[in-house]
Order: structure tokens, then sequence, then C-alpha cells
């Protein structure tokens, strides 16, 4: 305050207790960095989808998906990335389960995709869609794992179960066989003593 003479008569100081704030910035940012680690760790790929009409614009993903697939972030948000990479022979079924999503908010699926070496993995894709205050679709948010190795086991199971079929109807097939030789050597048998007997007759 400034006296009449125009020099400083004194000041006035506020203070106030910012300590709970400040915590609670301490603890938003060490959740944000124990977040960001289990992302980086995580075998699934978590990603954010814009929605404008229906188009569909990527516009997050996590950064574990170079680790899990090869391609950078920045390659993976291009418009066209996804579509890109995936295999040809799912490329229809794909797309014509997309509109579940939009009707049923939800979608989950399961299909190939190529790897940045250039093979195709198996990866299942489970979506879930968030709309806006009027009901629009807003922003789709969702992750995918790498499901190769349980795609194949299964693949080796119903492999061999087929053996195991095929083998066992060879199994019959044969004893089937031997079953009919059998009693055509007892009809054989049969008919030479019915013979000999006509001839002992004579």
């Amino acid at each position: 305050v400034v006296g009449t003479d125009g020099r400083v008569a004194f000041a006035i100081a506020v203070f106030s207790d910012i300590t709970e704030r400040k915590r609670a910035e301490e603890t938003l940012r060490a959740t944000q960095v124990r977040l960001q680690q289990v992302v980086t760790l995580s075998t699934a790929v978590i990603y954010a989808t814009r929605v404008t009409g229906d188009t569909f614009s990527p516009s997050w993903i996590s950064e574990n998906i170079t680790r899990l697939t090869g391609y950078d972030v920045e390659e993976a948000l291009s418009p066209t990335w996804w579509l890109d990479h995936l295999h040809p022979e799912d490329r229809a079924r794909v797309l014509a389960e997309s509109p579940v999503l939009l009707t049923k908010g939800k979608l989950a699926t399961e299909y190939r995709f190529r790897y940045k070496h250039g093979s195709y993995h198996w990866v299942r894709d489970e979506s879930r869609l968030l709309r806006d205050d009027a009901g629009q679709p807003l922003e789709v948010f969702g992750a995918w794992i790498d499901i190769t190795e349980r795609v194949k086991a299964e693949a080796d199971a119903a492999r061999a179960a087929a053996e195991a079929q095929a083998q066992q109807a060879r199994q019959l097939a044969a004893q089937s066989e031997a079953e009919k030789a059998q009693l055509r050597e007892q009809l054989r048998q049969q008919l030479n003593v019915i013979l000999e007997t006509r001839e002992t007759a004579r």
C-alpha cells in the first residue's frame, strides 16, 4: 500500500496451501507413467479411431505396436494402414462385419494381418463404440492381440483328430475285409464238404 508521500507504507501478502494440489499432480504423473509402462509391456495393442459419418480415421495407437508388429506409430496412424495389411482372403468378411459395431456398439473379430517383416499373423480385435450426447458415433476404442499360436494349436489338433478318424476308418475297413475273407473261406469249406459227401454217396 502506497502512502500519501508516494512511498510504500506496507504490503499485504496472501498465501494459500497448495500441498494437496501438488500431491494430486504428482499422483497423476505417477499414474500416467505407470500406465505408459503397462501399455508398453503389454501384449495387446490399444487404439482409438475417430468416427465421422461413415469414415473411420485412426487417432491414436499404443507405442508397443512397434515391438509387436515392426511398424512405428506414424505408419500405423496412416488412414489406409490397417486395410492395406489385412489379408486379402479375410478382407471381405471383416468389412462385412464392421456395421455390427455401429448397430450393437461392440465387435469382436479375428483375421490375418501382415507384419512388417512380411508374414501374416492371426489377431483377435475387440472394439467398443463411444457415442456423443446426441447418440451419434464419436470414437472407437479397441485392442487386439496376436493369437497365431492359438490358431496354429487348434489347426494341429484338428489335423490330429482327422488323422485319428481316418486311421480308425482304415482299421474298420481292414477288419471288414478280414471278416469277409473269413466268411468266404467258411463257405468254401462247407461247399467242399457238400461236394465230397455227394461224391461218396455215388
